[in-house]
């Protein structure tokens, strides 16, 4: 079961500092996600951050640093999708780069087979977006297992509601709210969401 990170879109105060020690807990996989900020900022950030961890931090803006750092992989938000070509895909995933984007409906899957995963959301009220409110997400259950890209809930995703977006039929959950809005808590509710993934479905990648 993935449990992804995705960054704060926010300034968040010791932020490389507070990644590390996430990384430092166990956390695979963080999706650095800044809508606003220019790459001189992301650069800033990712200098920051263990080097040894650039091999599981994914980009949502800015792609270019991922080859200048070697990072894990880029991901592309819906609208950014539908304007890439197909080949563009296909030379990352040759590249062995991670590709990843969001959808905010099941059908939409069908355009996504050349991604190795996609954010479904919100499943649950958004905690960082107080207008973001979940989706119906019933037609997950009935989705093919092992066709296709994996589906990570992704959307209000908390301790309390970990186990029932996974019993849906999820691959995985990517967390945001839960962590950042108080982010002097993040380091111990992420090792919270760890083990209960650990002791409920034996695993975290």
């Amino acid at each position: 079961m993935k449990l992804i990170v995705i960054t704060a879109p926010w300034v968040v105060a010791q932020e490389a500092q507070l990644i590390n020690a996430l990384f430092d807990a166990g956390m695979s996989c963080l999706h650095l996600r800044k809508p606003n900020w220019n790459v001189d900022q992301f650069d800033k950030l990712l200098r920051d951050v263990t080097p040894a961890f650039y091999q599981y931090i994914v980009l949502h803006q800015h792609h270019v640093l991922v080859d200048e750092l070697k990072l894990k992989g880029v991901h592309y938000p819906e609208y950014q999708r539908l304007k890439t070509p197909p080949a563009l895909i296909s030379e990352h995933r040759k590249q062995g780069l991670t590709v990843s984007t969001s959808i905010h409906n099941i059908t939409s899957l069908a355009d996504t087979s050349a991604f190795d995963y996609v954010f479904f959301g919100p499943v649950f009220n958004s905690i960082s977006k107080s207008d973001y409110n979940a989706l119906p997400i019933e037609a997950v259950k009935d989705l093919p297992k092992g066709q296709g890209p994996e589906i990570i809930a992704l959307g209000g995703i908390n301790l309390d509601n970990l186990s029932g977006a996974l019993e849906i039929g999820f691959d995985g959950v990517a967390v945001l709210g839960h962590l950042w809005m108080e982010p002097e808590k993040a380091l111990e509710r992420f090792k919270r969401l760890q083990t209960k993934l650990r002791y409920e479905f034996g695993q975290t990648d």
